[in-house]
Parts: structure tokens; C-alpha cells; sequence
């Protein structure tokens, strides 16, 4: 329960950054030209670790590089007598000679115990001495830590298991490869922090006190010269081997990690100037190991988002791009070099604990993941799996076809283990390899700004025009200028033709709301819904409206009143045209026309409601005058209705309950039928140049199982097309409704933003879903123009039609110059 938990409180964070400014010295972005391998077909080359060519047929070859995989699930150890509740892996690291891992473990407290401790605890009964003594032991025994030690196979080394008062901070190996702590022990005559070592029997040894009680850490590495360096947020130490301090940096912006390059170790930053909460700079700082200062210029990234992915190999940095495991060198600014592509291997790469990746000599590798929601057998208990991949002779999948799969945000759990099972079914004629477009310019996919999908979606349009693309086109759905005969195929004759779907089992109206003049070219595998919500009683009891209706609600409001909480003028303007913007340009005639009615009318909507900050500068301003979220604010009146993004069951529920359930989802306006907005979490398409449509549509049907639905609903959120799935997702939410409210604590069930969900909830869900008519579109490059332009006019600087006049001029000279 307690991940679950985790899961959900984690819906409603975000973060603060209060960091002083910083000079960085900047370096060029990594934009990757790879290494890449390439299996010959018969009319062409098709790379498995980067470029790729749809014209002719491709085939895989035996001398095509393919890596052996074996996966080993690590069993932890339990308390003797015990029953698991719950486990939580804070950290892995595999070493040269071994693998460490900081275990936290819950254990079942029977109800009569737990419920006599908290009656004690509230002061509802008195204990004496004795029965506080073995009451408190009893409640102690229900949670331990423990360091567990692995063998590089996988087998159990030992296990060290601390003393209640004892903190372990990390783990890290010493220069023999003996696995080594820090820790804290606090009780009351012997608090302190400690080096110690852990014996092959799981006791400690060689145990000496550092001499500074405050440092702390979720890093070390010993150095060459038997130093020892720890690295914690906010601070940078460096000991000697026997536990003396030599210097201790205290940098609030430092993050923990440390990093090997080219000889020299450095240590990542990330800070934040001026009053824009989301401008943080991810920096690198040279560490002079002699002395444990930091040195030189602090090394700024251009992409401040990639903290995550980065792993810190033996001299280099590398990174986890979705595509390929891939050698990036942040201080000299070089391109990106693939060292691993994941399309050479029949591994499950999403998942993986980056901090416990390990590169060997002789085309080796070693890491953990975390085991998938379909591999694990419970949402409260961490389980991993040390993953060995070796490179093989000859390739085992020779002689089958080649599908090239491009888009962004590739690497979802739940795509990528059905990708993998898919692959591995000896039945399948084709194999299917991925392209990541984003990660060719070392961006991560869920992260890409408006620049970043402008640059990539003119990219990718080129490449389909020229019949260079992927085979099948992912996750660009909302970018209409795709949406073409000259570029993708009509896929309602797949549907309906002979291995098609049965429309009477999707939400065939959601599919539908996808077409463009009755021709479906991307599909929606799963969909979020996004649009405005409203108390009944302010908005009218209605499922869509018009810009027209939009502003009659505006004047019908009282004066105290705001319509909605604070937007940015750019977030504000992009939902709005979502539902318009499609019949604004047409791309087979090459015009375009933005000087439209209700084009107008959304100018001075946000215009009036939108604000001139960005919403960095918004949240930060929630952030420091506390003020209530969107949700509560339509709960107590102070605005008519809330921009909703409807991402999950759950928040579904949390958000459809407000205002007493009186709520009206309303949608962004549109013009006829409308609805809320349906945006594709995951969407599919084919190539017209495609040399295997049949065999592209096979794998795209593959994904409307109901198995494949529920997983990546569960891995990516959203909702499923297929009606069975939403059922079997329904059921489980409302079992877990039901488990939540058993204490019947409302509030701590609305800070975690669970609400009821019953019956009525599943049928409320199933009308709105039903009453989806539109889908959200762009075009990137064209609403950078309008993003561009617009501000003029919301300042006041510019009228209206000279904005939409400049607008009109340079988005045609954009679609124009596309071919």
C-alpha cells in the first residue's frame, strides 16, 4: 500500500528551488550523430541504432549485432517469522565485485497490536514501564533497513542489517573492492557519522568516526589516493580513509552526484535565477581532489531536464535515451555516441535504475530495472532484476522483415515490455525497431519544449515526405501538418477491413475525433481528456459550448467573481486553439487563415483572463502566498471554472467530485459538437512509403488487446479505447477506493486526491467519454509564430489585425515552404 501511496501523494507535488543566481559557462548541446550499426535489405540500409530508410524491403542478417540476455530477480532477505508488507529499494549500485542495495522493509502488525499502540500513542491508555518496553520493541520489529550484498551473479553475499538508532547513507566500494558505509548512529552517548566496512559475513569492521558530525551523503567514491570524496545535496566532502575531514563545501545547489571524466571528477549542480521557479540550470563543477574545493567555471547544460537519465560510467557520462545507451560528453560539449542500441537486444530497457548501470570491457553490460507492473506481483513491494547483456555471434532473428518505429517519449514501461514481447514471438514475420527522434538531440521526451517539437516535427515531416521516415509514426498526433495523403495512410480501411477491429468494443467516437475529413491517419492507442470544468450552477449544466456561450457565462458572473484561476497568456492561448486551429490552415491548398471569428474571439479571451507571466513566475507565486489550488478555488467560489487535465481514473474522480459532484465538463470551446478534448498519451500511424503496411498494422492492432490496453494505461496513464479495459481498470480503482476510505478519514484521502468511486463515477466517466468529439492539434512551428506575435497584442503594443496579418503572412511562407 505504501508505494501506492507514494504513487498518489506524488499527483499533487511539485518542487521549490529557492537558489541563488549563477554565471555558467556554456557549452554546445549534444545532438547525436551515433555510431550506428546497419542491417542490409534488399534495396536499402536501415540502421538499428539511429537513421533509418522506409523505401525497399529490409531484413535482418545474421551478421547484424545482437546481444545475449540474461536477467536474474534479486531475492531479499526477510525477518525470521515476519510477513512483507511492503519493500522499498532506495538504492542499487552494482560494483566491480559486487552489487549493494539499501532495503527498506514493512512488516504486518496485527490489528489488535497496532490498534493498543495507537491508543497509547493518543494517551487513550497508560502502559507501565514494562509494557511500554516490549510494546514499543514489538512496533520497532515491523520495519528495518537493511544493506544487502549480492554477488555479481545475483546470489546472496550477506546482509547487514543496522541498529534502530543507525542511519545508513550510502554505500560505496574501497579500494580493494570491499563493499564500504557512511552511516549515522544517533543515540544519545554515541552519535556520530562512520566509515565502516561491511565483511563478507555481513558485520562491520574497520570502523572510524568522521571527525565533522554533519556531513552526510547519498554518494562516495574513493579516490585513487585512498581519499574518500561524499557528496549529499547542499554539500561536498572530502575525508581521508580513517574518517578525518581534509574539506567540507557547503553549496545549496549541489545535488549528490558524482561524476568520473577523462581522469577528473566533478560534481552536478542545478540552479535558479530570477523569480522563474521552472529556470534551473543544470551545471557541472570540477572538484580538485587534493584539496575537496570546487574549482573553475561552473559548466552549464543546454538541456537543464537531463539529471535523470545521466549514468556515471567508469571515465565517462553516459545516458539512457530510450534509443541506445549512449556515451555524452556534457564538458566538452561533443555529439552523443550510441554505445548500445536497444534494438540490438531482446531486452525490457525501461525501468533502469540509472545509478546501478555498469559498462564492462569486451561489449558487455550490467544493470538493474525495476520489474514491470505486469512482472510484479505487488505495487508495495520492490522487486529488480540484474540484467547481463553480452554480445552474441550471429544475430537469432535473421531473415525477418524490419519495421522502423519513430517518434518521442518512446521509453514507457508498458510499450516497450509489449515492443519486447512482441519482438521475441518467433510467429511474428517482422521485428520492430525504434527511432527516437528526441533522443538524437540528447532531449528527453516528456520534458521538449514548443522549440524542441518544432525542430523535430519539420524533421520528421521532411523525412516522411521523402520517404526516409519510420515505418510507423508515434506520438504525433496533435501535429496536423502529418495528417496527409502525400505523408500518412488512411487507416479506417485497416479498422474495417479484413484484420480489423471491432469498432463496437472501442470508444469508436474517440477514434473518430481523430479523423480529418473522414480519414483516420493517426490513431489514438491511449488519450487523456483536457478542457474546462465548472460548478453546474455558474457555467450551466452543459457537456460543450461555443466561444459565442463562453463569453455570455463571462458577463453573467458577478462582479467579485474571476471566470478562472491565473494562465499564462501562451498556456492559455495553446489550449484555446487546440480545438480551432485545424481548420485554420489546410495544408494540401498551402493556405492559411487565422483572421476567423472565433480566432478573434479567443485573442480577447486571453487577452482579458490571461496574465503576462510565465507560469514558472505564476507557480512560484502560489508556491510563497500559499495560495490554494485551482480545485478548491472552484469549490469555495472564487472562480466560475478550472482548467482540467484529466490523466488518470483517480484524478478523474478527485476532480469530477468537486462542488458536490455538480460539476459540467464543458471542454475548451468548439464549434458544433465539442466535448472534452481527447489527447492521444500514445498514438500510432503508418507511412505511405511503408514497405510492410499489412505487417505495421499487425503490430498496431497488437496494441488494443485488452492486456496491452490495461498495462499502458497503468505505465502511462490516461484511458483506454477498448471498453473492456476501462472496465477491468474501473474495478481495480474502486477496490482501492474502498481499501483508502476503510479508516474513513476524508481529509488525508482528499490530500491524496482519492475521491469516491463507485457506480455513478464509472457511468459520469463513461457519458464523458462518449460525449468526445475533438481532439487536440498544433503545429509547432506555426504556434511558435503565433506565440511570437500574440504578445503585442495582449500587451497593448499592436491592434489585433496587424497581429493576425503578421501571423497569416508567416505561417503560409512556414506550410509553403514544407512541399
Amino acid at each position: 500500500m505504501r508505494k501506492m501511496m507514494e504513487k498518489v501523494l506524488s499527483l499533487g507535488m511539485c518542487f521549490s528551488l529557492a537558489i541563488p543566481a549563477v554565471a555558467c559557462s556554456n557549452k554546445k548541446a549534444t545532438e547525436s550523430s551515433g555510431t550506428d550499426t546497419t542491417v542490409s535489405g534488399s534495396d536499402t540500409e536501415v540502421s538499428t541504432g539511429g537513421a533509418s530508410t522506409v523505401s525497399g524491403e529490409k531484413v535482418v542478417k545474421e551478421t547484424d549485432p545482437y546481444y545475449q540476455l540474461t536477467e536474474t530477480e534479486l531475492d531479499f532477505p526477510v525477518a525470521d517469522g515476519q510477513t512483507l508488507q511492503s519493500r522499498k529499494i532506495d538504492s542499487i549500485r552494482i560494483f566491480s565485485s559486487s552489487i549493494v542495495a539499501l532495503v527498506r522493509n514493512e512488516y504486518e502488525v496485527p490489528a489488535d497490536i497496532l490498534g493498543k499502540w495507537i491508543s497509547f500513542q493518543m494517551g487513550q491508555i497508560k502502559l507501565d514501564a514494562d509494557e511500554e518496553r516490549q510494546l514499543t520493541d514489538r512496533i520497532n520489529a515491523s520495519t528495518d533497513s537493511r544493506v544487502v550484498v549480492f554477488n555479481t551473479d545475483g546470489s546472496i553475499r550477506c546482509s547487514y542489517k543496522p541498529e534502530v538508532t543507525t542511519s545508513v547513507h550510502c554505500a560505496f566500494e574501497g579500494p580493494n573492492g570491499e563493499v564500504k558505509v557512511l552511516y549515522g548512529k544517533y543515540a544519545e552517548n554515541t552519535s556520530g557519522v562512520f566509515i565502516a566496512t561491511i565483511s563478507d559475513t555481513g558485520e562491520l569492521t574497520d570502523t572510524h568516526e568522521v571527525t565533522d558530525s554533519n556531513v552526510y551523503g547519498d554518494e562516495a567514491v574513493t579516490l585513487p589516493d585512498g581519499n574518500i570524496l561524499i557528496a549529499g545535496p547542499g554539500m561536498l566532502t572530502l575525508c581521508g580513509a580513517d574518517g578525518n575531514v581534509i574539506n567540507r563545501v557547503n553549496e545549496q545547489s549541489l545535488s549528490g552526484r558524482i561524476f568520473r571524466i577523462d581522469g577528473e571528477y566533478y560534481v552536478l549542480g542545478r540552479e535558479v535565477s530570477g523569480t522563474d521557479i521552472l529556470d534551473a540550470k543544470l551545471y557541472f563543477s570540477k572538484v580538485d581532489t587534493s584539496t575537496g574545493n570546487l574549482t573553475g567555471e561552473k559548466i552549464c547544460t543546454e538541456n537543464n531536464n537531463l539529471e535523470p537519465s545521466l549514468i556515471a560510467g567508469e571515465d565517462a557520462v553516459y545516458m539512457n535515451t530510450g534509443e541506445a545507451l549512449a556515451k555524452v560528453d556534457l564538458i566538452k560539449g561533443s555529439d552523443m555516441e550510441n554505445t548500445l542500441s536497444w534494438n540490438d537486444t531482446d531486452c525490457v530497457h525501461s525501468g533502469i535504475r540509472e545509478s546501478s548501470v555498469r559498462i564492462l570491457p569486451g561489449e558487455e553490460y550490467s544493470f538493474i530495472r525495476d520489474l514491470s507492473p505486469s512482472e510484479n506481483t505487488s505495487e508495495d513491494i520492490d522487486s529488480v532484476k540484474l540484467v547481463h547483456l553480452k554480445k552474441e555471434a550471429s544475430n537469432p532473428h535473421a531473415g525477418k522483415n524490419i519495421i522502423v518505429l519513430g517518434g518521442t517519449d518512446i521509453d514507457n514501461p508498458a510499450f516497450v515490455e509489449h515492443l519486447v514481447e512482441y519482438n521475441r514471438d518467433p510467429s511474428k514475420k517482422s521485428r520492430i525497431i525504434v527511432k527516437d527522434y528526441a533522443s538524437e538531440k540528447g532531449l528527453l521526451g516528456n520534458t521538449l519544449t514548443t522549440e524542441n517539437m518544432s525542430e523535430i516535427a519539420d524533421k520528421v515531416y521532411l523525412d516522411m515526405r521523402s520517404g526516409t521516415g519510420p515505418d510507423i509514426l508515434m506520438n504525433f498526433s496533435p501535429y496536423m501538418q502529418f495528417d496527409t495523403d502525400d505523408v500518412l495512410l488512411d487507416l479506417n480501411q485497416y479498422i474495417d477491413g479484413a484484420q480489423g477491429l471491432d469498432r463496437g468494443v472501442l470508444f469508436d467516437n474517440v477514434i473518430r475525433s481523430f479523423e480529418k475529413d473522414g480519414k483516420l491517419y493517426q490513431i489514438p492507442i491511449t488519450f487523456t481528456m483536457m478542457g474546462f470544468a465548472g460548478n453546474s450552477d455558474l457555467i450551466g449544466d452543459r457537456s460543450s459550448w461555443t466561444m459565442t456561450d463562453l463569453s455570455g457565462t463571462m458577463e453573467s458572473l458577478k462582479d467579485h467573481m474571476q471566470m478562472m484561476p491565473q494562465m499564462s497568456w501562451n498556456s492559455l492561448l495553446k489550449l484555446l486553439l487546440g480545438n480551432y486551429v485545424g481548420s485554420c490552415i489546410d495544408y494540401g491548398k498551402k493556405e492559411v487563415n487565422f483572421d476567423t471569428p472565433e480566432v478573434r474571439k479567443i485573442m480577447e479571451f486571453v487577452k482579458q483572463y490571461g496574465s503576462s507571466k510565465t507560469d514558472g513566475e505564476l507557480l512560484t507565486e502560489s508556491f510563497n502566498s500559499l495560495q490554494m489550488d485551482q480545485r478548491e478555488m472552484v469549490n469555495t467560489g472564487l472562480v466560475a471554472m478550472m482548467d482540467t487535465q484529466l490523466f488518470s481514473l483517480q484524478y478523474f474522480a478527485y476532480i469530477a467530485n468537486s462542488c458536490g459532484g455538480e460539476l459540467s465538463f464543458a471542454g475548451y470551446p468548439a464549434d458544433g459538437e465539442g466535448g472534452m478534448t481527447a489527447n492521444a498519451s500514445l498514438s500510432m500511424a503508418i507511412s505511405k512509403n511503408s514497405a510492410y503496411p499489412e505487417e505495421a498494422w499487425e503490430f498496431i492492432k497488437y496494441m488494443y488487446g485488452k492486456d496491452q490496453q490495461v498495462s499502458c494505461v497503468n505505465a502511462w496513464g490516461g484511458f483506454p479505447l477498448n471498453r473492456e479495459a476501462l472496465d477491468v481498470l474501473c474495478q481495480k480503482q474502486q477496490a482501492f477506493y474502498e481499501e483508502m476510505a476503510k479508516d474513513g478519514d476524508t481529509m488525508m484521502l482528499d490530500q491524496m486526491m482519492i475521491s469516491r468511486f463507485d457506480e455513478n463515477t464509472v457511468a459520469d466517466l463513461k457519458k464523458i467519454i462518449g460525449n468526445i468529439h475533438v481532439c487536440y492539434e498544433t503545429d509547432p512551428t506555426v504556434m511558435m509564430i503565433i506565440e511570437e506575435e500574440a504578445p503585442a497584442f495582449f500587451s497593448g503594443q499592436r491592434s489585433l489585425d496587424d497581429v493576425i496579418h503578421n501571423i497569416n503572412n508567416r505561417a503560409k511562407q512556414v506550410v509553403s515552404e514544407r512541399g
